[in-house]
């Protein structure tokens, strides 16, 4: 797991996300001054909706983790409630969202 704190930046570490044996997708993790963040997150349309995210996230439920989910968002907002995120406060835009560390 990448340990740079801050924002994530275009050329920041990926991690792939695999289905089939084949990469679909990434998540960016690094670590910000109020925890663990996985974005940007990006699967190919065609693998969506499989839990290649919610998985990424469980792998990382001892972590206390961030997120910003931008208004109209549907998708990114479903799969973050149902990784145990809540809305923490309004954003410019969307919600930011928390998740406190697990056993």
């Amino acid at each position: 797991m990448a340990s740079r704190r801050g924002p994530a930046r275009v050329d920041g570490p990926r991690e792939p996300l695999l289905a089939d044996g084949t990469v679909v997708g990434f998540v960016t993790p690094h670590e910000t001054r109020r925890g663990w963040r996985l974005g940007p997150i990006f699967v190919l349309p065609a693998y969506r909706r499989r839990g290649l995210a919610l998985a990424a996230y469980e792998a990382r439920r001892h972590l206390s983790m961030v997120a910003f989910v931008a208004d109209g968002n549907v998708a990114s907002m479903a799969l973050h409630e149902r990784a145990g995120f809540a809305r923490w406060r309004r954003g410019n835009g969307g919600w930011h969202m928390r998740r406190e560390a697990r056993p």
